[in-house]
């Protein structure tokens, strides 16, 4: 998947809603991920909002994945050889 249309896609601003729809997941395990500061979140009145930015950390920490602001792989992959597609 091109990381470049990923990054229009979405929203640079999601509900829980939008972010559970993102990862396919259901309303429950959402909120438990933000209630366990697992996905990073803040909120305007009671408004709970989560940007773009603390999606790809999540990802990024729950992949394995060296982050910088563009998605790279980590060395130390034990799935496959570095450099080997997956």
């Amino acid at each position: 998947m091109d990381v470049q249309l990923l990054n229009h896609a979405i929203p640079d601003v999601l509900t829980p809603m939008e972010a559970a729809k993102v990862f396919h997941i259901g309303r429950s395990t959402i909120y438990k991920l933000l209630s366990e500061g697992e996905i990073k979140s803040f909120k305007i009145k009671t408004k709970i909002l989560i940007p773009k930015s603390f999606l790809q950390d999540f990802i990024a920490k729950s992949a394995g994945i060296d982050y910088d602001g563009n998605i790279q792989m980590a060395e130390n992959l034990s799935c496959c050889k570095k450099g080997e597609n997956v």
